[in-house]
């Protein structure tokens, strides 16, 4: 979770990796006084629009969310979440963790990661993508999704989708 705007009575399900401080950034500035809006700790210099949010975290579960407030506002209020390409994501995933691992002290362990990471990339794509093959898109989306983190802010354990509008990051 990031907001819940009663003033525009909506909620936005953060999911990870997808341009979701952006959207953050944009729709908090606009929130008003008895919304709750979460933003990370490291908001890159911009202004940060964090308000009522005892007790509620950034990128928090939408099954979560649902138990910290009455059910009335979450049947009722619009949600909005995003969705990225998977490509995509992995790349960010992969600068994003590469970005982390240069704080780590020693260089041979992020050597041997990213050396890992790159044997199941070109394991994956051995002979090239070939984006019609059941086996690879099973990897590639094992590989986009080995968390299992962002599953959870598009679907319920129903698999119905969660949010009544997603955002395409491409479109961003």
């Amino acid at each position: 979770m990031s907001i819940i705007s009663h003033k525009y009575k909506f909620i936005f399900l953060k999911p990870f990796k997808v341009g979701g401080s952006s959207i953050l950034q944009t729709l908090g500035q606009h929130c008003g006084p008895e919304d709750i809006v979460t933003s990370p700790n490291d908001t890159g210099g911009l202004p940060s629009y964090r308000k009522n949010n005892t007790g509620f975290r950034t990128h928090m579960r939408p099954d979560e969310i649902r138990n910290k407030i009455p059910q009335e506002i979450w049947d009722s209020y619009y949600k909005i979440t995003i969705v990225r390409n998977p490509w995509d994501e992995v790349v960010s995933r992969y600068h994003w963790n590469l970005s982390r691992w240069r704080h780590k002290k020693t260089l041979r362990k992020k050597r041997w990661i990213r050396d890992a990471w790159r044997r199941y990339v070109e394991k994956s794509l051995q002979n090239g993508p070939d984006h019609d093959n059941p086996r690879f898109i099973r990897r590639f989306t094992r590989m986009a999704y080995s968390s299992g983190k962002n599953k959870s802010y598009y679907f319920d354990e129903d698999g119905r989708p969660l949010a009544d509008f997603f955002i395409k990051f491409e479109s961003l």
